[in-house]
């Protein structure tokens, strides 16, 4: 048979379980439902239009911009109709009780990029790969009324997670994976239906959304590995190999680099305070994946004591930078620099000799603008 689908949903994960879908010809009728596009950014400067706003729009089809209260399209009105379908993935919000009930039993899904219980919640690719699971997948689900993501379980596929895997490969394959497995469940619907099982309560952790405080380094607590895996959770969407951005929702293209704080020494006695002098953020755009030489870690090992603390030196032309952590050295490729206006990209020799080598300014990167006691470094963050 052939569904008539209310499809509620906004990001890539979304369009590509619809388009999977409408490929295999399993609808009569789609009816899509969006976030309402937002501005974003700094000084709110970008609109945010959900991509699968663009795909329904591309494919003429009907398109309701999600409100409170929902109306339910016309198309939907006989609620006894066995082929009437609503099917969500990455929509962001929770789908109140009264459009749940308007379908038939087990006839209101979620797609889901994990293998609930784990990972409940608007952001299981990154804990998945932050926790250096070895294993994921995807759940369809039943909706729960009231609540994300406990609903009993229809079917799952699995993946393995490969150690060199980022957010965006990673994603990729959960995308495939998602289209195929809704595909299975609409063609075989009673035979995953009468194979409906509620969640193991014991297996249940949870994936909260991120925030930009996930991409900030705490140079006292990470070491090498604990870096590797944000740099692994929070690579997105970008040309650069190792290139640490982030999603802050499922339902949000904003984005964010790996970033820290950088505070410059206090001048000389007897020497004013100026603008170099006060702190300011730094975000790592890309790592280098160069190793550094044996000689380079004794000399770097002997110059350099305390984590967050930098050096500098020019090599074949052009200036390398590595940083102090726990268990080693973290060198750096480029950055971006968070202050004076728009934020202004840079290699990182560019950073140190434009920002630290002419403006005499010595410092390091710290985790906080608070010291050990609380009090504020500084109150002119720019």
């Amino acid at each position: 048979k052939k569904w008539n689908i209310l499809f509620f949903g906004s990001d890539d994960f979304s369009c590509s379980i619809l388009e999977k879908v409408i490929q295999k010809d399993l609808a009569s009728h789609i009816h899509v439902v969006v976030p309402s596009s937002k501005r974003i950014g700094r000084n709110r400067q970008e609109l945010y239009i959900p991509e699968l706003l663009r795909l329904s729009q591309r494919l003429s089809l009907p398109t309701t911009t999600w409100a409170r209260p929902f109306a339910l399209p016309s198309t939907f009105s006989d609620t006894r109709s066995p082929t009437n379908l609503l099917l969500s993935a990455s929509f962001g919000h929770l789908i109140p009780s009264s459009v749940i009930d308007a379908f038939p039993h087990t006839q209101a899904l979620n797609v889901h990029p994990s293998l609930l219980p784990r990972w409940r919640g608007p952001a299981p690719v990154f804990w998945t790969l932050l926790n250096g699971d070895k294993h994921t997948g995807v759940t369809i689900q039943e909706l729960q009324k009231g609540a994300f993501d406990g609903g009993r379980i229809l079917g799952q596929v699995h993946t393995n997670v490969g150690l060199e895997d980022d957010y965006a490969i990673l994603l990729g394959r959960l995308k495939e994976s998602a289209g195929d497995l809704t595909v299975d469940v609409l063609k075989n619907f009673d035979k995953y239906k009468a194979q409906i099982q509620t969640q193991d309560m014991n297996g249940v952790s949870h994936a909260p959304k991120i925030t930009r405080d996930h991409a900030r380094i705490n140079w006292d607590e990470w070491d090498r590995a604990t870096l590797h895996l944000y740099n692994r959770a929070l690579r997105h969407k970008v040309a650069l190999p190792l290139a640490c951005r982030l999603l802050l929702t499922k339902t949000t293209a904003q984005q964010h680099h790996l970033w820290t704080y950088f505070l410059p020494s206090p001048p000389p006695e007897n020497k004013p305070i100026t603008a170099n002098h006060k702190p300011y953020r730094l975000s790592f755009v890309s790592l280098s994946s160069t190793p550094l030489s044996p000689t380079t870690k004794e000399v770097l090992s002997h110059q350099i004591k305390s984590v967050g603390e930098f050096s500098a030196w020019k090599e074949a032309g052009r200036y390398r930078l590595a940083v102090r952590m726990k268990d080693g050295w973290l060198e750096v490729d480029r950055v971006q620099v968070l202050r004076e206006g728009r934020p202004k990209e840079l290699s990182a020799g560019e950073w140190f000799t434009g920002y630290v080598k002419a403006r005499a300014v010595e410092g390091k990167f710290i985790s906080s603008l608070k010291d050990e006691h609380g009090a504020e470094l500084s109150a002119a963050l720019h």
